[in-house]
């Protein structure tokens, strides 16, 4: 009788800490998931960007490149305008236009694409882009004569308390003149 609750004992134990060990890995590939799926969020961004810059005809950085917008800004700071076949695309940084976003957004003012994707004639649209950006969020800025550089910097903070911080970037070229 001692020897059974002996090994009952030592099932017991060796369960627990199988079920723990596998409850860790559980975490550990949710918290991959996470960080690859934010990852991919930014470097969609990223593409974005650089694909409107590559059809701009000119552009301007900086809190200066909010002059031309064709929306509200809603109290959030220009980081890049876009003059695109006589339309302006802006990007601002700032506070979310709703408590679904988490922290700073990104926001784009401009024609939405169409079908085809192409810009649309309609009026502009504001929509956030990314959320999750630090203070500094989006910058932009030239890396060498034809290219130009777009870094994003995020720190994503989760209901469960985790937080995640990217520094992503990516070349562009230069808009023709």
């Amino acid at each position: 009788m001692p020897e059974l609750l002996l090994a009952l004992a030592l099932g017991l134990t060796l369960a627990t800490v199988a079920i723990q060990g596998l409850r860790g890995a559980s975490e550990g590939a949710a918290r991959w998931i996470l960080q690859l799926r934010e990852r991919q969020v930014s470097r969609r961004t990223l593409v974005l960007l650089r694909h409107e810059l590559g059809m701009a005809r000119d552009w301007v950085s900086g809190p200066e490149s909010g002059g031309n917008a064709e929306c509200s800004l809603g109290g959030r700071i220009p980081v890049l305008s876009l003059e695109t076949r006589g339309r302006t695309i802006t990007y601002s940084v700032g506070a979310a236009p709703s408590r679904i976003w988490r922290g700073t957004v990104l926001m784009r003012c401009g024609p939405a694409y169409d079908l085809s994707g192409g810009l649309s004639e309609g009026q502009a649209l504001n929509r956030v882009v990314l959320d999750g950006l630090d203070s500094t969020g989006l910058e932009v800025y030239r890396e060498g004569p034809k290219v130009v550089k777009i870094q994003l910097k995020r720190n994503v903070q989760f209901r469960s308390g985790m937080s995640l911080i990217f520094r992503d970037s990516i070349l562009a070229l230069m808009p023709q003149a």
